[in-house]
């Protein structure tokens, strides 16, 4: 049962249910938990931008740094999505800015394309980034949408 008490931990995070997740950790459930791909409840809730769910994992002990197979990052996947709430909660965790993914791209690099004005100057002040001249937004980022409605399976997909 520990699997898949585990488990249910992470499938809460990622459905934004914070009344699970206490519960879960409540009665043990490990928040560092990683699934197949190696992501953990602080990834799925930041991909999904439960920025209450992120804080609360991040105040009982979530690893702010814990990198998927991919090598992404909670900060990565809430940059990407435009998670702003969610990037506020891992900057002031002290999550590294500055880390890569496999590929090479840092959160700033992978900013959410269409976020507005304000939120954008947020974003680039939290992260500190500023752009080199020889990296440029993916392609996937430029063209992708507002991201609503997604399933963690889908804010995955790059």
């Amino acid at each position: 049962m520990g699997n898949m008490f585990d488990m249910s931990l992470l499938e809460y995070a990622e459905v934004g249910d914070m009344a699970g997740v206490k519960a879960h950790v409540a009665k043990g459930g490990d928040v560092n938990k990683r699934d197949f791909y190696k992501n953990t409840a602080l990834h799925r809730a930041a991909c999904m931008g439960y920025a209450d769910i992120a804080s609360f994992l991040v105040e009982h002990g979530a690893d702010v740094n814990a990198q998927a197979k991919d090598g992404w990052t909670p900060l990565h996947l809430a940059s990407r999505w435009g998670r702003i709430d969610v990037l506020r909660v891992l900057v002031n965790a002290n999550a590294d800015k500055h880390m890569t993914t496999d590929d090479g791209r840092t959160a700033g690099e992978l900013l959410k394309v269409g976020l507005n004005s304000a939120q954008t100057k947020e974003a680039i002040a939290l992260l500190d980034y500023r752009p080199h001249a020889e990296r440029k937004l993916s392609a996937a980022a430029e063209s992708e949408g507002n991201g609503g409605g997604l399933s963690f399976i889908s804010c995955m997909s790059l």
